[in-house]
């Protein structure tokens, strides 16, 4: 079963609540503090000023969406937009800017592109170009109706309430942003143990690699060691071919032979000290070797045919 809805502004009614089985009735804790005081027009009802709103209202003067500030009726259950008040005070004196700010709605540029963006210079957030704002035409001072409103309100509320209502109604905003704060933090704190979570994963993966990366620089070492064994071995075996081909033939069974008979004992001893070095090796080591051998044969078979 979905919660119950709020009599006063429509929303779900979660948290602590007032209520009236009898009735049916539940209420917001700050929807309940707020009066009807606002007179609008001929309207037969006094109207409450919502600071803000999650439902989809809809102004029932110029049709558009009530974001932000607006005035309802709760006997009517219909909405206003606070700069469509028959009674917005035409020119008002406000801390925010030096001279007096004019009501007046600014005509959209001909170049006018849905992707342009119009802001408020009070808060300096994103404005609709089509909401009617408060202007300074000499210094080009734009301030949202809900900027300046502790001006309005006083104007367009019911006789001496209207400070005290201003009051409620930001009471009741206040109360309203701290509990989505908390939400946030609660959020937040999820987050950030999460993030807490992953860092001490990498941190994790990153000591392992690290020592991955040494093991491979002591593979890289002992394999560069090998290169350089097979190179002077290799070259030892060149310089010993030379000289069987610049020998006489009967000096050529004595030398080459002997060298048949060492060839690769050495290289084998020295092969197997490297693969105890390093077990990555063994099969480097091994090709190598044969490689070796094979070199010696070639190296010496064209003197014993």
């Amino acid at each position: 079963m979905p919660p119950p809805a709020c009599a006063v502004c429509e929303e779900e009614a979660r948290g602590f609540i007032y209520s009236c089985s009898k009735c049916q009735l539940s209420l917001h804790i700050e929807c309940a503090t707020l009066k009807p005081s606002v007179k609008f027009g001929d309207h037969g009802h006094l109207l409450i000023l919502f600071p803000d709103t999650r439902m989809q209202r809809f102004c029932e003067i110029c049709g558009r969406q009530c974001n932000g500030f607006h005035v309802r009726c709760i006997e009517c259950r219909i909405n206003f937009h606070l700069h469509c008040h028959p009674s917005m005070p035409r020119i008002i004196k406000h801390g925010c800017h030096v001279d007096p700010l004019s009501f007046t709605e600014l005509p959209v540029p001909d170049d006018f592109q849905p992707d342009d963006e119009f802001y408020c210079d009070v808060c300096e957030t994103l404005r609709d170009p089509k909401d009617p704002v408060y202007y300074c035409a000499e210094c080009d001072f734009v301030a949202h109706v809900e900027c300046v409103i502790s001006e309005v309100l006083p104007q367009i509320m019911e006789g001496a309430s209207a400070t005290e209502e201003m009051g409620d109604h930001i009471l009741a905003g206040l109360d309203k942003q701290i509990s989505q704060l908390r939400a946030w933090e609660e959020t937040i704190k999820k987050l950030l143990e999460s993030m807490e979570d992953a860092r001490q994963y990498l941190e994790e993966k990153k000591r392992v690699m690290e020592e991955e990366l040494e093991r491979l620089a002591q593979f890289a070492e002992v394999i560069n060691q090998y290169i350089e064994y097979q190179t002077r071995n290799l070259k030892e075996l060149e310089d010993d071919r030379r000289k069987c081909i610049a020998s006489p033939a009967s000096d050529v069974k004595n030398k080459c032979p002997a060298m048949e008979d060492s060839g690769g004992k050495e290289d084998l001893s020295s092969s197997q000290s490297l693969r105890q070095a390093d077990p990555r090796l063994r099969i480097l080591v091994d090709i190598g070797r044969a490689i070796a051998i094979e070199g010696i044969k070639s190296l010496q078979a064209p003197k014993l045919s």
